[in-house]
């Protein structure tokens, strides 16, 4: 099987004990099920299970020092991806390849200019990427630029996305602890109509949009109890109004919010929006969001399309949309931004991409401190956090988890979410996005295909 040969490599590189081949194997029947699933698991497993730490000829990555307890909220700074210059680090000069739209530094305004005129997609796209140790290089006019990626996790989903060759594909991930950019991934065939997928807005949210619908609820309902049970019947493929409007006689089902996230119930939804939320909660979540022109979106090192929600003025339609039924939309890198707030409490550590800057061989630049921005209150973004807790091991995200007893123990709170047919587009989209550990998480993610 096209899958079986990365994972023999991980196993290979990571000279994993008995237990860890197991699950190897466990993974490798799952990849011919679930592809959706083995891209997840393949990211997730490199860089949080012990029995898959890089081997010695990996460069171990000090941004991982900093915790959730050492990151500044509401301005203060804090450790970020800060370290002191390695003389012993000197980036040789290679031609390289880099996937991205635009490369910037998160450093002063001179620098990030600079770097930026340096790098296009133009002058990159056709050349060859180097790695160095655990590090991708890209070199432009005698200047090495070496970028933040974990250059396995990169490679190795890479690989898999082009010999699966689906019709788009996208992995986007990021460490919610200092902002650095873990991976960038895409696939598209030219039938697609898109260059970068993982930039671009166009598949439906689907429900994954719940998570939103979510958010809304908690930042109005702060006191809302998790353990309320809500009854409801139908809604299974479609939702009208029977499905919406309450009705003692046929609401017979009961389940509480974090069930009905976890398993996506959409009448449940659109009968909490239907109860509690005007088209204000959700046009105020957006705009914090950066889904309206009123702010700025959330940073990336590079230019994303943003999401758009249209939503009905009409109660009845707008619950069923709140449920992900239609009139939203998500990038990848959105989704992956939306990770990572909910899992640093509702702060988002500035995204970077460039490490280290170099020239024959002497340093020139240093990535700093990223900016600590806070999006959004920590109330609503734990009790969201609840609610997905579930979802990877009860839920509807057993199924790509459930794989890995390693994944189950320590939590990957997640959303997945499926949509086709969307206006006469026979493409089936399926979401998966969330971060982990559950505790202290080290990577947050949204994968699309």
């Amino acid at each position: 099987m096209p899958i079986q040969r990365p994972l023999y490599l991980i196993n290979e590189r990571a000279r994993a004990g008995p237990k860890t081949r197991g699950l190897l194997f466990a993974a490798r029947r799952f990849a011919r099920r679930e592809p959706l699933g083995t891209l997840l698991v393949l990211g997730c497993l490199w860089l949080l299970l012990p029995g898959f730490a890089p081997g010695e000829d990996v460069a171990p990555n000090p941004n991982t020092a900093a915790t959730l307890d050492a990151r500044p909220v509401d301005g203060a700074e804090g450790r970020g991806n800060a370290r002191s210059p390695d003389p012993r680090r000197a980036v040789p000069a290679a031609a390289a390849r880099n996937l991205l739209e635009q490369v910037l530094l998160v450093a002063d305004a001179e620098a990030r200019d600079e770097v930026r005129d340096a790098l296009n997609v133009d002058d990159i796209a056709s050349a060859d990427l180097v790695r160095e140790a655990n590090r991708l290089v890209v070199t432009r006019e005698g200047a090495q630029y070496a970028l933040s990626f974990d250059a396995t996790l990169q490679t190795k989903l890479s690989t898999w996305l082009e010999k699966k060759d689906p019709l788009r594909g996208a992995f986007v991930a990021l460490d919610p602890r200092d902002g650095r950019v873990l991976a960038f991934v895409e696939h598209a065939r030219k039938s697609a109509g898109v260059v970068h997928p993982a930039l671009s807005a166009s598949p439906p949210s689907a429900s994954v949009f719940k998570i939103f619908t979510s958010l809304a609820l908690f930042t109005k309902a702060p006191d809302y109890d998790l353990n309320d049970k809500v009854c409801y019947h139908g809604g299974f493929r479609g939702l009208r109004k029977g499905n919406i409007v309450d009705d003692k006689r046929r609401d017979t089902a009961c389940v509480t919010l974090t069930n009905a996230f976890a398993k996506s119930t959409n009448a449940v939804f659109a009968k909490m929006a239907y109860r509690h939320l005007s088209l204000e909660d959700y046009e105020d979540l957006g705009e914090t969001l950066g889904y309206d022109d009123a702010r700025a979106p959330l940073p990336f090192p590079f230019d994303y399309e943003v999401g758009a929600f249209t939503l009905s003025e009409e109660p009845i339609e707008r619950a069923r949309q709140a449920a992900g039924f239609w009139s939203s939309h998500l990038s990848p890198v959105q989704g992956a931004l939306l990770a990572a707030v909910l899992a640093n409490d509702g702060v988002l550590k500035t995204p970077w991409l460039v490490d280290e800057v170099a020239r024959e061989g002497v340093q020139q630049y240093k990535a700093g401190e990223a900016e600590a921005l806070r999006v959004l209150a920590p109330e609503p973004v734990q009790a969201v956090r609840s609610l997905m807790s579930d979802t990877g091991t009860k839920g509807t995200g057993r199924k790509y988890i459930g794989a890995s007893r390693r994944l189950r123990t320590i939590g990957v709170p997640c959303k997945s979410g499926t949509l086709s047919g969307y206006k006469g587009d026979k493409t089936r989209y399926t979401w998966f996005v969330g971060f982990a550990p559950a505790e202290n998480p080290t990577i947050a993610f949204a994968a699309m295909i």
